[in-house]
């Protein structure tokens, strides 16, 4: 137990959370832990919680600080990181007591430069773990970013991971953006040799009603594609042998997006700036095959994406429709 892994908590007004999060981190198993609370400037009794805590467990560092959000938050947090490895949890979710012990494991087991596990949404503060059964798979970075890419078995989520240190040498959370871990995990991908997956549940994201994820607004939504369009035109320059996953990726996220904005009845928003998007996505056709392309859909993307390629918005919104009302 020689490696020491740095635990970023990220903290913004979660008191009704963070102790059922705080007692799942300093629990686990592997005890070579840092744990760096960061409180982003709570106005409740987040603080006071934080300081409990560190008061129990001398593994436990404080650093407060004004508002300034999440990325923000992150990157002071790595900054004051001294283990060898990096580990993020959020204040309103929890983790399996094992979790850590199993993603180091696994990275050294496999030397690999990240290790993951897989993810559940819960509403319940007391959610059980899978048993867990050694069936990790090895990707090489190429298959991992393509897995990124297809958004399905792989995410962006910084939170499900165990990262190399090294990593984030260069790489710094963007400010002022929603979906700050769309615009990081590829770049921290591109770096790896190998990423292991484990598809054990031992990270439990509570769905709070308050939550950015379940407040879809317009602003949400645009981020989401620039976030999404931003990296596309990262990934076309840089590694164009992902250019099938990559386009994808935007006519994925054109889609995805369009459900949203009907959850929230902006039509104007679909009939707008959602349509540019598509056109944008549309132009970059000519980079695959059309029919390797439609072969990664589900039933309702491919669809909707014939729908959209003949412009009978009409019938894709009642697709939409039809699929929110299931």
């Amino acid at each position: 137990m020689t490696h020491k892994i740095s635990i970023i908590v990220p903290i913004y007004n979660t008191e009704k959370y963070l102790r059922n999060c705080l007692n799942s981190i300093i629990n686990q198993t592997y005890k070579n832990l840092e744990i760096i609370l960061i409180n982003d400037g709570s106005t409740d009794n987040s603080l006071s919680i934080c300081n409990n805590y560190k008061n129990k467990d001398n593994r436990i560092k404080i650093v407060d600080k004004t508002h300034s959000g999440v990325s923000d938050t992150r990157n002071i947090g790595i900054k004051k990181a001294t283990g060898e490895y990096i580990g993020f949890v959020d204040s309103d979710d929890y983790i399996d007591k094992h979790m850590f012990e199993i993603l180091l494991n696994n990275l050294e087991n496999y030397n690999g430069d990240i290790s993951m596990c897989n993810l559940e949404e819960t509403c319940d503060l007391d959610a059980q773990s899978t048993n867990f059964c050694d069936n990790s798979i090895v990707y090489s970075k190429e298959k991992a970013l393509k897995e990124l890419l297809y958004d399905k078995n792989i995410g962006n989520y910084m939170m499900v991971k165990l990262f190399k240190k090294f990593l984030f040498e260069d790489i710094k959370f963007p400010p002022n953006v929603l979906y700050e871990d769309i615009y990081v995990a590829y770049k921290l991908f591109a770096k790896c040799n190998k990423i292991v997956y484990t598809p054990t549940t031992l990270y439990h994201y509570f769905q709070r009603k308050d939550s950015i994820v379940n407040n879809i607004t317009s602003y949400s939504i645009k981020d989401y594609l620039k976030a999404i369009f931003s990296r596309y035109y990262d990934i076309k320059k840089n590694y164009s042998t992902l250019n099938l996953y990559n386009v994808y990726s935007i006519f994925n996220v054109v889609i995805k997006m369009s459900v949203w904005a009907v959850k929230i009845n902006n039509y104007k928003l679909f009939n707008n700036e959602i349509y540019s998007y598509y056109i944008k996505a549309k132009k970059e056709l000519s980079l695959v095959s059309e029919k390797e392309l439609t072969s990664l859909f589900s039933s309702f993307e491919k669809e909707s994406y014939y729908l959209l390629k003949s412009n009978n918005r009409n019938e894709f919104l009642k697709l939409i429709q039809k699929r929110i009302c299931k």
